[in-house]
């Protein structure tokens, strides 16, 4: 499938997500593979499908989006019934797309717990935090309050 039909399918498969009011937070690795490790049922709604990854059967999407999915091959039928190649995030009303769990491979994009902080971080900067305040001018020359920093105090 052409770039284009790709995108395509993750734009119909968000606009859908966020009609349905969904959100997940995403946790470590860890957390979500122990999670899966102590209750290892399959996928009981779209929080399981897209967030935890777990398998499925397709009769859990509407079939138009099914279809899309699996005709960009963001589908994976597995022994225990389907899989996502793809996870959502929500980070307020917004939703990501990143790699499955577990993010491997060469181009795996991880969405976890260091994004939230990054977010927060820049909303609080955005809002007037002291990078904010500060600007892109950067350092002034000669402070040593940070690690790495050169010159006399």
């Amino acid at each position: 499938m052409s770039k284009e039909g790709e995108e395509s399918a993750l734009r119909e498969l968000l606009r859908f997500l966020k009609s349905s009011a969904y959100r997940f937070v995403t946790t470590t690795p860890e957390t979500h593979a122990r999670l899966l490790r102590r209750d290892p049922h399959t996928a009981r709604d779209l929080r399981d499908i897209f967030g935890w990854s777990r398998a499925f059967d397709d009769a859990l999407l509407p079939t138009a989006l099914f279809t899309v999915l699996r005709d960009a091959d963001f589908m994976e039928e597995t022994a225990g019934g389907w899989k996502s190649r793809v996870r959502v995030a929500s980070v307020d009303e917004d939703l990501f797309v990143h790699s499955s769990f577990p993010a491997t491979g060469s181009e795996a994009v991880f969405f976890g717990p260091d994004s939230y902080r990054f977010v927060r971080l820049l909303k609080a900067e955005l809002a007037g935090g002291a990078f904010a305040r500060r600007g892109l001018r950067g350092r002034r020359r000669g402070r040593r309050d940070h690690p790495g920093a050169h010159g006399p105090n």
